[in-house]
């Protein structure tokens, strides 16, 4: 039948012909943009409703497995020991070397834990370094743990060796165009300093912990700067970050639940509000007799093509870190 019209000469073959070759060219038509794509907000529908059937999944196993044994799970000890939703208690103390590895580098870190006041509080002082695709850093850190309350503080220098300083005359500085920046040469190096102030409030509620964070932050950072540590594009200078996650504790299974970001941010001159979803979990795997973590975080802002790695081409942050802790003899 395709033979049949194209060696027709009718006007109405013609037609056909012209429309066919039209639709042919529409099929072949690569999309510039991560939007046109498919990874706007139809796409982040869908990565929200998987989030929530996972999250609704564990809760069913976990409770599952509280209700098959009387004492349920947090009386049972896990394989090997230490519950796997370890991080979410009141850490032990000592001084630690910490590692981890994580989708795009690596960092280490030394901590000392001093308790006072019957073991209820805690000082944690910590100085370490990361090394990752986009940056390096150096930063030393104090927090101090009043029973459910943590208040602490960092100061360090950062140093970006994949930098992406959109000019004044584009519009976003979106993904698209940080790409664009790697086309053309890639990015320039830059470096600044940071400092920032934070407050932690962890609520436990029986099988659920509620962890919230309020950060007031400083970077020194040219406008319209690409934050790596963010993945969020804003001007130097200060953000007000808050962050809440709601964790389904399992002493078997780990920790599961949605988490919800808003930052306040200067952006193009202007005060401007970003919002994200997602989801964190973390996870002792139990390679080692303790102290060892896997953690997944991830982050949608729909509608918002500024936000995201734009090395994945996509607008969501992912983050998969495994962490050891090694308790050192002094």
């Amino acid at each position: 039948m395709p033979a049949k019209i194209i060696a027709d000469s009718s006007p109405r073959a013609s037609q056909v012909r012209s429309y066919a070759l039209a639709t042919v060219r529409e099929m072949d038509y690569e999309p510039s943009t991560p939007v046109e794509r498919g990874y706007g907000l139809g796409m982040n529908a869908r990565v929200a409703l998987i989030l929530l059937v996972g999250c609704l999944a564990f809760v069913g196993v976990a409770r599952a497995d509280e209700a098959s044994y009387p004492g349920g799970p947090p009386h049972r000890p896990p394989p090997r020991g230490q519950p796997r939703d370890w991080p979410l208690d009141p850490l032990r103390p000592g001084t630690f070397l910490t590692a981890d590895a994580y989708t795009v580098g690596g960092q280490g870190s030394l901590e000392k834990r001093i308790d006072f006041d019957g073991g209820g509080n805690q000082l944690l002082l910590r100085a370490g370094g990361l090394a990752s695709i986009g940056y390096t850093e150096a930063a030393a850190h104090v927090d101090l743990r009043l029973f459910l309350l943590n208040v602490g503080m960092s100061g360090g220098y950062r140093h970006v060796w994949r930098n992406y300083t959109c000019a004044d005359n584009d519009p976003s500085c979106s993904i698209q165009d940080r790409l664009d920046i790697d086309k053309s040469g890639g990015p320039n190096a830059r470096g600044w300093p940071f400092a920032e102030w934070r407050a932690r409030l962890v609520i436990p509620l029986d099988l659920f912990s509620l962890v919230s964070q309020y950060t007031v932050r400083y970077e020194g950072s040219p406008d319209r700067t690409f934050d790596w540590f963010y993945t969020s594009v804003h001007d130097g200078g200060f953000l007000h970050v808050f962050q809440s996650t709601l964790f389904l504790r399992s002493a078997r299974y780990g920790a599961i639940g949605p988490t919800v970001r808003a930052m306040e941010m200067g952006y193009g001159g202007q005060r401007t509000v970003e919002g994200a979803v997602g989801l964190n979990a973390l996870l002792r795997p139990g390679f080692f007799k303790k102290d060892d973590l896997f953690v997944l975080q991830f982050l949608i802002s729909p509608g918002n093509d500024t936000f995201g790695f734009h090395i994945l081409r996509i607008p969501i942050y992912g983050m998969l870190i495994y962490r050891k802790s090694f308790e050192l003899p002094f």
